[in-house]
């Protein structure tokens, strides 16, 4: 149930963040300022350890650093709590939603945006490592099910398979409209 990755030293990073920003939240706001900063130092150790931009990781810290300072803004300073329970749930839990909004960004994505995809992004649960094997794994599989289903059902009934694409041709919703295709 718990994510404690004590070995891993992107979690320490998390950890520190998140603790910072409880420090800016409760007390003292030089806490928003050593987290941007820490966030800062996190993102470049990420980008040299994972080479470049485009990887996942380095792009997830890119976004929060940007979070962090969009809440920095005084008037929406209050904003802090969303990174601040977001990170919390991360470091506890491994659920990251920053990794799963950053995941459907078009360049991270192999399919079109719908809302099997959203909700599979926001309700699976955590997965440990990248949050984008999970997604890569499952779109293999959806893709793999799509593809057997279709050989199945041209093969083996070639008769229905005609007369189902016929029906939607024509407009024939069957939601709405019940009939039985005799063979």
């Amino acid at each position: 149930m718990f994510y404690l990755e004590t070995k891993d030293v992107g979690w320490w990073y998390w950890v520190v963040i998140v603790l910072f920003l409880t420090c800016g939240m409760a007390a003292d706001p030089l806490g928003y300022r050593l987290a941007i900063g820490m966030t800062t130092i996190s993102a470049i150790h990420c980008w040299l350890w994972k080479g470049g931009v485009s990887a996942f990781p380095v792009q997830v810290r890119l976004c929060y650093l940007a979070l962090l300072l969009l809440c920095w803004l005084e008037p929406i300073r209050w904003l802090y709590w969303v990174p601040l329970v977001g990170g919390w749930a991360s470091i506890l839990f491994g659920y990251c939603a920053m990794a799963r909004i950053v995941s459907l960004f078009p360049w991270n994505r192999s399919e079109s945006l719908s809302i099997s995809l959203l909700a599979t992004t926001f309700l699976s649960r955590p997965v440990r490592g990248s949050v984008m094997q999970r997604f890569a794994e499952h779109a293999r599989r959806q893709a793999l099910l799509f593809q057997q289903a279709h050989r199945a059902l041209k093969s083996t009934k070639p008769r229905f398979y005609e007369c189902l694409r016929a029906a939607s041709y024509c407009g024939f919703n069957q939601s709405t409209q019940h009939t039985t295709i005799s063979a």
